[in-house]
Formats: C-alpha cells, sequence, structure tokens
C-alpha cells in the first residue's frame, strides 16, 4: 500500500505531465492564426543591421539590409491575443515576436532603433510596410510602420 506521501508524489507527478502535454498542444499554430507579411526598407543613405528579437533573449539576425533595399518577414499573428510569432524550426513552439531592431553597422547597440509592432498587435493585417533609417549625424536609428493592410 503507499504511503501519503507517495500518493501525492504520483499526483503532482501526473499533474506535471498533464500540463507539459497541455502546454505542447497549446503551442501548436492555431489554424485561425493569419499570415502577417512585413517589409522593412532601409529608408536611409548607410547599412543598417537588423534583427528579430524573440522573448526569453533569443535573437535571428536579419542581415544587412543597404540603402534603399527591403527584407521580408514572414510572420503569424494570434487570433486570441494578436501576440506575433514565428513557429520554431520543428514546427512544435511558438516563438513569440517581442521586437525589430535595425542600429548602423558601426557603433551598432548605441544606434539601435525599433520598429513598433502594436498596431499589428491591435488589429489583423496580412501585409505591412515598415522603413527604418540612420540619421545624417550621431543618435539611434528611426524606425515606423508606415502602413498595415489586410
Amino acid at each position: 500500500m503507499p504511503t501519503n506521501r507517495q500518493i501525492g508524489f504520483l499526483r503532482a507527478a501526473a499533474c506535471a505531465g498533464l500540463l507539459i502535454v497541455a502546454s505542447c498542444v497549446a503551442d501548436r499554430q492555431d489554424a485561425a492564426d493569419t499570415a502577417v507579411t512585413i517589409k522593412l526598407g532601409n529608408a536611409g543613405v548607410e547599412p543598417l543591421r537588423c534583427q528579430l528579437i524573440f522573448g526569453h533573449w533569443v535573437e535571428r539576425g536579419l542581415g544587412e539590409i543597404a540603402p534603399g533595399a527591403s527584407i521580408r518577414l514572414e510572420l503569424m499573428r494570434a487570433k486570441q491575443d494578436g501576440g506575433l510569432y514565428v513557429m520554431r524550426y520543428d514546427g512544435e513552439r511558438k516563438m513569440m515576436v517581442e521586437n525589430v531592431i535595425c542600429g548602423r553597422l558601426e557603433n551598432w547597440r548605441e544606434s539601435l532603433g525599433q520598429v513598433d509592432l502594436t498596431e499589428l498587435r491591435r488589429r489583423p493585417a496580412a501585409e505591412a510596410d515598415a522603413s527604418c533609417a540612420a540619421p545624417a549625424g550621431p543618435g539611434r536609428v528611426a524606425c515606423r510602420l508606415a502602413r498595415a493592410s489586410e
């Protein structure tokens, strides 16, 4: 006959197992979520280095963007809360997007600017245009979300 302590341990282990299974199922892409494409352009006269920042200090380099050039970011928007994400390489977890940042090639950290993604989180959009540009003198890169459409 198991002791009360052993029964308590087994209950806790069973609950933990259920929570893990539930979290894995909840992390998969929901069919009601929608795709969002952001065209991120360099509107300035010098190259920029940009990164996609996920929660928990995970980042993905987006490379260097030459003046006048742009890149495309393919994201998903959760219908339930508007959260932006990409699926992890194995398709098992949502990688929640915290920010898109760009800075100069020189003094990158001191010149960082960020794209305000609030509009895309608030309302559905299939496409958005964003741009960043370094100022003529010292200072931070300025970024803006110019257009979002369904």
